[in-house]
């Protein structure tokens, strides 16, 4: 500050001031004031939380086997806070149990509380694969990709099934979140049969999370995907 003015904050919980500084100290609002001789300026100040993201982790299991341990990752600290700066720990959870058949299971954050932060989630996957034999591996189950983005850059611009050329027999259906059916075809492939945003009668769906079931020979795997541009 300069010589002659004096700086104080009705807040210092949010704003303190030392030596003529400004410290800024917690989200929220303070008013700074400054006298100069008779006369005082004042000013309302707002210190907005700051933007947090926290992300669940993709995790994978086979079938039968225990949840494996969930956990996050934190985008947006700033200074030195970190994870303990938390007020409350973010839940992790998931639908899916140790007996739940093979599939993709969504893995669900929220209910953190943080003072001094705006906090968004992002949830994650948890991809149960099948069982494997006790005398061979079963190598060739299909596996459906958790999520596409066909915004015509050549990289995931499609749903992918892997294993799925060894089962031309099958149906593949997709349902939105309110459990209507938006696309349903036989004998899906990853050439010129395949799920590309567009539903049955090709018009662009919205992006979103949508479910599936895929039955194939006498076995079915459902799951859901997230579509993204």
């Amino acid at each position: 500050g300069f010589t002659g003015i004096i700086y104080t904050s009705s807040n210092t919980g949010v704003i303190s001031i030392a030596a003529g500084k400004l410290h800024i100290k917690n989200a929220g609002i303070t008013t700074i004031t400054a006298k100069v001789g008779g006369v005082t300026y004042s000013q309302a100040v707002t210190v907005n939380k700051a933007p947090l993201i926290i992300k669940a982790n993709n995790k994978s299991k086979t079938a039968g086997a225990v949840n494996p341990a969930l956990d996050v990752v934190y985008t947006g600290f700033v200074y030195s806070d970190n994870a303990t700066s938390l007020t409350v720990q973010p839940t992790v959870t998931t639908t899916a149990i140790t007996s739940s058949p093979a599939g993709s299971y969504p893995i669900t954050v929220g209910s953190a509380v943080a003072a001094n932060y705006a906090i968004t989630y992002e949830p994650g996957t948890l991809t149960v694969s099948k069982a494997v034999s006790n005398f061979a591996l079963d190598s060739g189950t299909p596996v459906v990709s958790s999520s596409l983005s066909p915004n015509g850059d050549g990289i995931n611009d499609y749903l992918s099934i892997a294993n799925i050329e060894a089962y031309p027999d099958n149906t593949f259906l997709l349902m939105n979140s309110q459990g209507v059916q938006v696309y349903n075809t036989k004998r899906y492939n990853n050439l010129n049969n395949r799920f590309d945003g567009h539903s049955e009668s090709g018009h662009k769906l919205p992006q979103g999370t949508y479910f599936y079931l895929l039955q194939y020979g006498s076995e079915s795997i459902k799951g859901y995907v997230i579509l993204k541009y």
